[in-house]
C-alpha cells in the first residue's frame, strides 16, 4: 500500500505498522546534511574535535564528555540513515534490520555502546539494551600516560574490551568508513574526504 501526500508517503512494511516517510530533503532542517555520506563526514569531524580535546594540554571535561555524547548520537544516526538505504534497495543480507544491526556491530564493535549512550541521552533514562553492563567513567589525574593530559574517558564492559577516549572515536569512525566501502551501500554513496587521519 502506498498513498502519496504533498510532503509524505505512507509506507507499509510487512509485519510493521504503516508509517509516514517524508519526501522532503532533510537539508530543509539540517543544512549540509542531506545524505548518509554527510552523516559519516560529521562523524569524522567529531572524531577530529575529540582528538584535539583529548590531546590538549588543558582538557576541559565538558569538551570531552559532551563531544562523546555527540559522537554517540551521530553514530546511531548514521546507522539509521544507512538502514533506510539498505531496506529501500533490499541489498542481500541487509533486508532485516536486526541482521543489519548485527552486521554493523561486527564491523564497528563500539557501536553497541554508542546506541545505549545515545538512547540514554535522548530518552532521559538508563538504557543498556545493547552494551550490557557497560559504563563510561571520566577519570581525572595529572600526567596521564606521561603527558600533560589531565582527564580521559574510559569505556568498560564485562562483555568487551576496555578502551579510552584516546582511541575509541578515531577507530570507530574509520571502522564505519571501512564498513561502508566494503558493503553494497558504497555503490550509492560518495564518501567525502576524511577530515581525520590517526597518526
Amino acid at each position: 500500500m502506498r498513498i502519496c501526500y504533498s510532503a509524505t508517503k505512507v509506507h507499509k512494511m510487512s509485519g510493521a505498522r504503516s508509517r509516514k516517510i517524508s519526501t522532503i530533503d532533510p537539508r530543509k532542517l539540517i543544512p549540509l546534511v542531506g545524505q548518509a555520506q554527510h552523516v559519516w563526514g560529521k562523524l569524522m569531524w567529531e572524531a577530529l574535535q575529540l582528538h584535539r580535546s583529548s590531546t590538549a594540554e588543558n582538557i576541559h571535561p565538558e569538551n570531552l564528555t559532551y563531544g562523546a555524547i555527540n559522537f554517540a548520537v551521530t553514530a546511531q544516526s548514521l546507522e539509521h540513515w544507512l538502514w533506510k538505504i539498505a531496506a529501500r534497495h533490499r541489498f542481500p543480507g541487509m533486508t532485516n534490520q536486526a541482521e543489519f544491526r548485527t552486521t554493523v556491530a561486527d564491523a564497528v564493535p563500539m557501536q553497541v555502546a554508542f546506541r545505549d549512550i545515545s538512547n540514554t541521552f535522548k530518552h532521559g533514562e538508563h538504557r543498556d539494551d545493547n552494551w550490557r553492563s557497560g559504563k563510561v567513567e571520566l577519570v581525572q589525574f595529572p600526567g596521564l600516560t606521561g603527558t600533560s593530559r589531565s582527564c580521559v574517558l574510559i569505556f568498560d564492559s564485562e562483555e568487551g574490551p576496555t578502551t579510552t577516549s584516546l582511541e575509541v572515536f578515531a577507530d570507530s569512525a574509520q571502522q564505519w568508513g571501512k564498513f561502508i566501502r566494503n558493503s553494497p551501500l558504497f555503490t550509492l554513496l560518495q564518501l567525502p574526504n576524511a577530515p581525520f587521519s590517526k597518526a
